[in-house]
């Protein structure tokens, strides 16, 4: 102040702080925040008995004012930050019997129902949707559905949409998730390509029938292949596989199967033919896949996508649900991946010069092909194990004599690609293969 001398000591100035809600503050509507910092405000302290008393005689105050005005403006607090989290309180562990001025909850959800698809697609109103879902009777969570179905398609393309709608085909019963169905009958696949779509469609295959799910198969068979090497469509094929009929897939799975070598080397396509192995319940499908990548070996074998899918029909015809029916796909496979006797340099009678390599030995030079040949170690035969020991440990890049392993064979030394092969197979062979090979050095 201008009348206060230089000297003199100031008093320190104030900042004013804006109680949420009014002028300068964060809230909803002015009041919202206001309303709800009320309800957040801990009491102040007991007063003394008569003074409590006296007080009481004067001037009686409702006792849930605050409360009431949350459920009179229900819709507007439920995009509130503050406001969503007491109405999402409120439908979880209120009911009529807690509360001490009517039925509170109940009024809450009759303004709430109306506006759900509304708020369905608001970042903090989806959220009291959700609860309302949760915690709601079947008869709410009935008439919400119901709400929901118009507008079903777009909410199921939205961020906050798409939970919203997956949480009322989780709670709702049949007949209320056919109506919410047949909503998106209309843009299943448009639904598939999208990042939060393609959840609420999974989440159909996942909590529906697989009958009431036709649909869904039916838009998917005309683009299997397209679909199954689509960032989000390889996962909608996949719930596929894993929820539906054998018959219900056939024409699916005919598709996928003749596009096995295209799908196996696609970024996204190689889950679904994995899956296939892992889920599929025909070994003929299987049998198909083993074919193929028994005549693709090499180039699977040695690429970063495919060589999971080689990995997965070793274990699938070893170890899998079909396995025994798999017994001669697997032997051929093993034989492809072992080379004929003739394949290498290090046979009787083989031209150096014009030498093949056997296949094993070019993958255990690949960075990728290494896990090939560790699925065979893993669960080939221990006769198939020796003689992929002996193929690796008797070649070597320029054709010369034999080799160890601490010499870097074939790229298998310290540091190389092939150093865990050649070490798994010489923990399992190394001292029985050195003395086979002092007294038959040339066996093969």
């Amino acid at each position: 102040p201008a009348s206060t001398p230089r000297g003199a000591a100031q008093q320190p100035r104030r900042r004013l702080r804006c109680r949420p809600g009014s002028v300068g503050g964060s809230g909803s509507g002015g009041g919202a925040g206001r309303v709800i910092a009320d309800l957040a405000t801990p009491a102040p302290a007991t007063a003394p008995a008569p003074a409590r008393d006296a007080a009481a005689a004067v001037s009686p105050a409702p006792p849930s004012e605050n409360a009431t005005e949350v459920v009179r403006r229900a819709v507007e607090f439920a995009r509130d930050p503050q406001g969503a989290k007491v109405l999402q309180a409120l439908l979880r562990g209120r009911s009529a019997e807690d509360d001490d001025d009517g039925d509170l909850r109940g009024r809450a959800v009759a303004a709430l129902i109306p506006e759900v698809s509304a708020l369905a697609g608001d970042p903090l109103g989806s959220a009291v949707v959700v609860a309302l879902l949760e915690a709601g009777s079947a008869a709410e969570r009935r008439q919400v559905a119901q709400r929901l179905q118009g507008d079903v398609l777009k909410l199921s393309k939205k961020m906050h949409g798409c939970r919203v709608v997956q949480k009322a085909f989780q709670v709702s019963p049949p007949d209320v998730q056919l109506q919410l169905a047949e909503g998106l009958r209309r843009g299943v696949v448009d639904c598939v390509k999208s990042m939060h779509g393609n959840h609420v469609i999974q989440k159909c295959i996942e909590q529906m029938p697989p009958d009431a799910i036709s649909f869904i198969v039916e838009a998917m068979e005309e683009r299997a292949e397209a679909m199954s090497a689509h960032v989000y469509g390889c996962r909608v094929v996949q719930r596929l596989l894993e929820h539906c009929a054998p018959g219900q897939l056939e024409r699916l799975v005919d598709r996928i199967l003749s596009a096995v070598l295209k799908l196996s080397l696609d970024t996204y396509g190689n889950y679904v033919i994995r899956h296939v192995l892992d889920n599929g319940r025909q070994p003929e499908h299987k049998q198909r896949i083993l074919a193929v990548v028994r005549e693709n070996l090499l180039q699977l074998g040695r690429d970063r996508c495919a060589s999971n899918v080689v990995e997965k029909c070793i274990v699938a015809a070893s170890v899998g649900e079909h396995a025994p029916q798999l017994a001669e796909e697997k032997r051929l496979l093993m034989h492809a991946l072992l080379g004929n006797a003739a394949d290498g340099h290090h046979c009787d009678g083989a031209d150096p010069g014009r030498a093949r390599q056997p296949p094993c030995v070019a993958l255990m030079e690949d960075r990728f092909g290494r896990y090939v040949l560790l699925s065979a170690i893993k669960h080939g035969r221990p006769d198939d194990r020796l003689l992929l020991w002996r193929r690796l440990s008797h070649s070597s890049p320029a054709g010369g004599p034999s080799s160890s392993p601490k010499s870097g064979v074939a790229g298998g030394g310290r540091g190389g690609p092939g150093a865990a092969v050649l070490a798994a197979l010489q923990r399992e062979f190394g001292a029985l293969a050195a003395a086979a090979d002092r007294a038959t050095p040339a066996a093969a």
